[in-house]
């Protein structure tokens, strides 16, 4: 599976080898995150939820203009971060396996085509 890609705004500090299907863009502010949403396609934002009301809201609608499919959620503590990214991790799997199209098997007896 492709590594997906992750922001994680945080003051925490986080061991970031747990995370085998990832690769973390790590923040301190909301500032960084919003400009890093701009610059970067996120699967996932996870929010320390010690931030202010406002500057979560407003990273929220920037990530859903920006890119409608992120998931973006808040959590208190490492395992929460980690419960969660496995989860999604599986989600997106799935739905990537479901979106998987199969093509027409119409040349395989065809004789320049066919092996034989």
């Amino acid at each position: 599976m492709k590594t997906l890609e992750m922001l994680l705004v945080t003051n925490q500090q986080i061991d970031l080898s747990q995370f085998n299907n990832w690769k973390i863009t790590l923040v301190d502010n909301i500032e960084t995150a919003i400009e890093k949403i701009q610059s970067i396609d996120f699967n996932l934002i996870a929010l320390e939820n010690n931030f202010d009301k406002d500057s979560v809201s407003k990273l929220q609608k920037i990530a859903s203009f920006q890119q409608s499919d992120v998931l973006v959620f808040p959590f208190s503590s490492a395992a929460d971060i980690t419960e969660k990214s496995n989860l999604i991790a599986e989600e997106l799997k799935i739905q990537k396996q479901q979106n998987y199209s199969f093509t027409d098997n119409m040349f395989a007896s065809h004789p320049l085509y066919c092996s034989n």
